[in-house]
């Protein structure tokens, strides 16, 4: 964290940052602090991460491969009914796995804006600066952009509305998902749609390695834990182990850049 902020101050020392003398309304003193200055330049901070983030994902992450296939319909994935909410940026889903499946992004994509922050402004402290630009929602206003999640997505829309007698079953794999306060509002989302009389919704969590618990906790930080326990015990909620995925840099690509 102190990394982030290395602009904005003069000096570390003993774990205790000095903020530069230009944030400072007053040279006579350290107490009168330009809040609103400081907040101006982390919007400018991120901003600029956001640009190289977006070169990142774009020269480096999209030229990324695998270097042992496997076929993810052992996971009965269906994939010409499939429709994947991807809180990604790249097209890893459609270039590794299935060009059938619908992608919408979340957040945005590669040669798109992005969409980078957190979900809400929770402390009063920096409300009281309307630095809103460092949520979500702000910057999907901001940019105008049509990053859709479930009842607003008007293709997620249609599958929630009752065709006939009976309910609705709709299937969710959360998939390489930190299930992360960041995006709380999605995942309270989710996990209202059992409320609805007409549907039935099942949620897999996969997970690497030994992050089952991981995953559970962040899910209890969000949720009340009644409604995990209903969801575990009604069978609505569960955790698989992913399989194992060996990526590797695209060495024809790489050799076509350094050439360029």
């Amino acid at each position: 964290m102190l990394g982030i902020l290395t602009p904005l101050v003069s000096e570390f020392r003993s774990n205790t940052a000095f903020i530069r003398k230009q944030y400072y309304r007053s040279q006579n003193t350290k107490l009168d602090i330009d809040f609103n200055l400081i907040i101006n330049d982390l919007e400018i901070y991120l901003n600029d991460f956001i640009s190289i983030f977006k070169w990142y994902l774009q020269e480096v992450v999209q030229k990324l491969e695998q270097k042992h296939m496997f076929d993810l319909k052992a996971k009965s994935f269906e994939f010409d009914d499939l429709l994947v909410l991807s809180f990604n940026y790249t097209s890893t889903f459609s270039h590794f796995y299935s060009t059938k499946a619908k992608v919408e992004y979340v957040h945005g994509q590669v040669g798109k804006d992005l969409v980078l922050g957190i979900p809400d402004l929770k402390n009063e402290f920096l409300k009281k600066f309307k630095n809103y630009s460092f949520t979500k929602y702000h910057q999907k206003l901001l940019k105008d952009t049509d990053y859709l999640f479930l009842d607003e997505n008007p293709k997620i829309k249609s599958m929630f509305e009752s065709r006939g007698v009976g309910q609705r079953r709709i299937n969710i794999y959360i998939w390489g998902h930190s299930l992360a306060d960041s995006d709380e509002n999605y995942i309270h989302e989710i996990f209202s749609l059992n409320r609805k009389e007409s549907v039935e919704c099942r949620v897999v969590v996969y997970f690497y390695e030994n992050d089952a618990p991981t995953l559970l906790n962040n899910l209890l930080d969000i949720l009340d834990k009644d409604i995990i326990e209903k969801w575990m015990k009604k069978g609505w909620l569960k955790f698989e182990k992913n399989l194992e995925i060996d990526f590797g840099i695209n060495e024809e690509s790489v050799n076509e850049q350094q050439a360029s």
